[in-house]
């Protein structure tokens, strides 16, 4: 398991094939992948606990609230869900309004 003190990156055990030794760089870490930097939002209340996103059998446990380093196609899945966690907002907002006017139509 690779482990920084704001990503935690565990893997299923390896195969039972000789795996090469890797130097402890970022770079062997996450086998030459381009990373980015990603930092998400923290508050007391709702936005509080660590991020986990699951990617083709790789798990990330993601600290909030600082910046930390992670492969391209985690941050992509990090942009992803916001995006669509603010259409689901815009489309709860439309149909309760929708539901207000049709229900004022209705007097009830």
């Amino acid at each position: 398991m690779a482990k920084n003190q704001n990503v935690i990156e565990t893997k299923s055990a390896p195969e039972t094939k000789d795996v090469p030794e890797t130097k402890n760089t970022p770079e062997a870490k996450t086998g030459g992948e381009e990373l980015v930097s990603v930092k998400l939002f923290k508050d007391n209340d709702r936005y509080k606990g660590d991020v986990f996103v699951a990617v083709n059998g790789r798990r990330f446990q993601i600290k909030r609230g600082v910046e930390v380093k992670l492969p391209k196609y985690v941050a992509e899945v990090l942009a992803q869900s916001a995006e669509q966690d603010q259409n689901t907002a815009q489309l709860i907002e439309r149909e309760s309004s929708r539901f207000a006017a049709e229900a004022e139509k209705l007097g009830v």
